[in-house]
């Protein structure tokens, strides 16, 4: 064959198409060598190379079909489309690079489909090249694909078992039949409406409602038989590809208007009717409320593009394996992971060329056959994959289908290239004359290219906007597994004793924790359950993310796939005033936090039960079925009815108003009030007579002349209380802590009388207790609460931390000085209280602990709750703790 406008034209097109394939083949090299290099990147040792290279064989084979094909389709059209043949050819070769690098045995299986796919053009550039074989054959080859699709239903199978059972096979190989019945049903409906408009033309110039019947019918027994099989996503498409088709035979907009009612109509039925499409539909809606469930697919999904970020981790170095199917529906997101945006974009451009070259040939056509039969196998393909990238990126709900020449799949891969090959030889142009512009492909080919740049922008979305939400996710394994190839820094108490810490080689390189008595701090960092603690808070540091420019971390993520030795982290902890403590809480459910109040520094976050991170993966099921909720760390999380320690605090806000004097007279000193059925009485046994103050009140902890103190000052006084102290502010120390929790009750005097004995709406934590009650007693001189005292910084050394969250204000002395006159414990500026709370409609008792040890230079605050325990329980645990610390030490 050659074309009527000379050589020039087909001499052309070889040459750019040789060009292309070229610079496929570059491509796919660098991406074999890059999975060649990974393994030695990974854990930066040349000894680990080459560590896979099987991926290799496929350059030959590839190389060896491109030639053929190119060689082959020179011959038969030499006018042919030159963009088809490499661009199909890049996308075969980058899934099945993919597909060596994600499942080694699917590798060796797609290569063969890729050389049995290239024999089948081969074949079919033989057969008649104005395909009369399909066109008149139309019913036969319908009926035969029919049939395949219908043997399923006796003799389907799943290549890994279970349903859905949508696969022949025998001896390990396994053939699709929905696949080449898309192939086929559109050969048909091309050729029925062809030559339907062709007779109709001939007599009225429009189709008639009668000649729709055929097509609707061999149309609606495909969509049963895939509805039997619950292959709903291959019906969708059938769906929009008679749509579509119809269309483009008719120029009717009505068309797509009525398929959309059916498509939405269809999907609601299928709704109620199929328990996948209600648990896909879920997913795709709200996939964040299941996702170590139902939607965990989808979840690790997106995860894995947004841990592609703009340039991806790099050939090999990325961890696509954690979603399941990687290497068949969600390949892409396998590809955005390790090319990144870029990547995935240059994918999406592929696929955008592809489609509109495609289209491109429909319209060049003469023959009605031929532009339907172009159209529609272009379109199948372009729907295909809209549908397939959308929903690995939850665009749209998924379908569980293949991406066209990308997925692993032989039925798949083998239909994609017969349609490649038609394409092939329908875009073959010399000697046509141009044809006049068709509206509807105009129209479609919109459609396609606003398909293209939503799906661009959702990409944009998901690797670049919500990438470091993402990847900061405690149910990404990515993090942990980073840790197991690069050094992750030590977190070390103020003194420098480590308590976390990397031990092992690169590559299997594991979490140790000398102290678990600071677990309720340190946290744990696992590959299987995630982070917590500053472990999680403090991450990025921890590995070594915020170790120089976003370049230079970028490049060294490119070239060795993890983050560069992490960084140190110091605590303001002690570690041994924080076993004490731990140790004192032993046996106990409760917290204990200490606290130096002028500079802010944490001594001490105690919180039992607790756990030991060094054994998380061993118990973990037993820690998360324990009722006693030792992963729960009570002293930053828990949320208590503060109870009677509310009475310094009612105090201090009357005296500053002026009107709460400690020799005001109170009556029903040791009247006990009622809270929610049960009796709230003193913390200590005070000595009733008529002459108790306000004084006796506050010493003794009784409830009732709080309350009448409170009646009498009023609820905006309260709230200003609350909020001044930091019971409404959260405690901002890099630990997961509690929202603080202020319900807004009907400001009625029975509220504000359980307000101000700590039974009302107000729960704090212990946390937030010590911050408030160091504010008591600090004067001038205060600080936020502060954990993370430095970080070991490569150029600088230790960088101290600037300290952040909210500062209580300042007292006047004239409110300080009775709180010290009242609270003070008899020995050196020792002041304490101890008080008892009922914990909500339980009634469960709390036993608090508060002291205040003011040494010449540091103000040591020390806070105790216990749940079902006494008050002077927890002061024999806050005592203890105050009397452990040193006499020297100080921030």
């Amino acid at each position: 064959m050659w074309n009527a406008s000379g050589p020039d034209l087909g001499d052309s097109a070889h040459r750019r198409e040789a060009a292309l394939l070229l610079l496929t083949f570059i491509f796919l090299c660098l991406v074999g060598l890059g999975l060649t290099l990974a393994n030695a990147a990974r854990v930066q040792d040349w000894a680990a190379f080459p560590g896979r290279f099987w991926h290799l064989v496929l350059l030959p084979v590839w190389a060896v079909g491109a030639w053929l094909l190119h060689r082959e389709i020179n011959r038969i059209a030499p006018g042919r489309d030159p963009y088809l043949l490499p661009i199909a050819l890049l996308l075969t070769g980058w899934g099945v690079m993919m597909i060596w690098r994600l499942e080694p045995a699917f590798g060796i299986r797609q290569t063969l489909w890729f050389s049995l796919s290239c024999l089948l053009i081969l074949g079919l550039f033989r057969l008649d090249p104005k395909l009369r074989w399909l066109r008149d054959y139309r019913y036969l080859w319908m009926a035969l694909a029919l049939t395949l699709l219908g043997l399923t239903l006796i003799f389907g199978t799943n290549p890994l078992g279970g349903e859905p059972r949508l696969w022949l096979g025998c001896c390990g190989v396994y053939f699709q039949p929905s696949e080449p019945l898309r192939f086929f049903l559109v050969a048909f409906l091309a050729s029925y409406l062809a030559e339907r408009l062709r007779l109709d033309n001939a007599s009225s110039g429009k189709l008639h409602w009668k000649d729709f019947l055929p097509l609707v019918l061999v149309w609606g027994v495909s969509i049963l038989l895939l509805v039997v099989q619950r292959d709903l996503g291959t019906g969708m498409i059938f769906l929009a590809l008679l749509a579509l088709l119809l269309y483009l035979a008719i120029d009717s907009w009505q068309v797509l208007l009525v398929s959309g009612v059916l498509a939405v109509g269809g999907g609601v039925l299928s709704y109620f009717l199929f328990d996948i499409v209600q648990i896909r539909v879920q997913a795709w809606l709200n996939p964040w409320l299941e996702p170590s469930g139902a939607s965990y697919q989808i979840v690790q999904s997106v995860i894995s593009i947004a841990s592609g970020s703009v340039v991806g981790r790099g050939p090999g170095l990325g961890s696509p394996g954690f979603v399941p199917a990687s290497h068949t529906d969600f390949i892409f997101s396998a590809i955005v992971e390790e090319f990144g945006f870029a990547g995935g974009i240059g994918l999406l451009t592929l696929f955008a060329i592809l489609i509109s070259r495609g289209l491109r040939a429909a319209s060049k056509q003469r023959d009605v056959f031929s532009r339907f039969l172009a159209a529609g196998l272009t379109m199948a393909l372009g729907i295909q994959a809209i549908f397939i990238i959308g929903g690995v990126m939850r665009a749209l709900p998924l379908v569980g289908i293949t991406l066209p020449f990308v997925s692993y799949g032989g039925s798949s891969l083998l239909t994609s290239f017969a349609v490649l090959a038609i394409l092939l030889l329908l875009s073959q142009t010399g000697g046509v004359a141009e044809q006049p512009r068709i509206r509807a492909l105009d129209s479609i080919q919109l459609g396609f290219s606003l398909a293209w740049f939503s799906l661009a922008f959702v990409l944009a979305w998901w690797t670049i906007y919500r990438a470091p939400t993402l990847t900061a996710r405690t149910d990404n394994p990515r993090r942990s597994l980073d840790s197991r190839f690069v050094e992750r820094g030590m977190i070390v108490d103020r003194n420098g004793i480590v308590l976390a810490r990397s031990v092992g080689e690169p590559g299997s390189y594991q979490r140790d924790y000398p102290y678990a008595e600071a677990a309720p701090v340190t946290g744990f960092d696992s590959v299987i359950f995630g982070q917590s603690g500053i472990e999680r808070s403090m991450d990025g540091v921890l590995r070594g993310l915020e170790r120089g420019s976003l370049i230079e971390n970028t490049l060294h993520r490119l070239v060795v796939g993890h983050p560069p030795e992490g960084e140190n982290v110091q605590l303001t902890i002690d570690v041994d005033l924080q076993a004490l403590a731990m140790d004192a809480l032993a046996g106990r459910a409760g917290a204990a936090v200490l606290l130096e109040a002028h500079s802010g520094e944490l001594y001490v976050i105690a919180s039992q039960p607790s756990y030991d991170p060094n054994e998380l993966e061993q118990l973990w099921t037993e820690l998360i079925d324990d009722e006693t909720a030792p992963l729960f760390n009570r002293a930053t999380q828990g949320l208590y009815q503060p109870g009677l320690t509310m009475a310094p605090f009612v105090f201090a806000q009357g005296k500053a108003q002026g009107e709460l004097p400690l020799d005001l007279p109170v009556s029903e000193l040791t009247r006990a009030v009622d809270v929610n059925g049960e009796t709230l009485t003193c913390s200590l046994a005070p000595v009733d007579s008529l002459d108790n103050t306000l004084e006796d009140a506050l010493r003794y902890g009784c409830p009732k002349p709080i309350q009448q103190a409170a009646l009498a000052l009023g609820w905006e006084p309260m709230l200003t209380m609350a909020a001044s102290f930091g019971f409404t502010q959260p405690v901002d120390i890099f630990l997961n802590t509690a929202s603080p929790t202020l319900v807004a009750a009907e400001q009625t005097a029975g509220s504000l009388a359980q307000f101000a004995v700590g039974q009302g709406d107000l729960r704090v934590s212990p946390a937030q207790m010590a911050r408030a009650f160091g504010g008591l007693f600090a004067g001038d001189e205060r600080a936020p609460l502060q954990l993370v005292r430095a970080v070991d910084e490569d150029d600088q050394g230790w960088v101290l931390q600037e300290r952040e969250g909210y500062r209580v204000p300042a007292l006047a002395s004239g409110v300080t000085a009775p709180l010290e006159e009242v609270y003070a414990a008899g020995e050196t500026q020792l002041y304490d209280l101890r008080a008892q709370a009922l914990s909500g409609s339980e009634g469960q008792l709390l036993g608090w602990y508060l002291g205040a040890l003011d040494r010449e230079d540091a103000l040591w605050v020390v806070v105790v709750v216990l749940e079902g325990d006494q008050p002077y329980v927890a002061e024999g645990i806050g005592r203890k703790i105050l009397g452990a610390v040193p006499t020297d030490l100080s921030p």
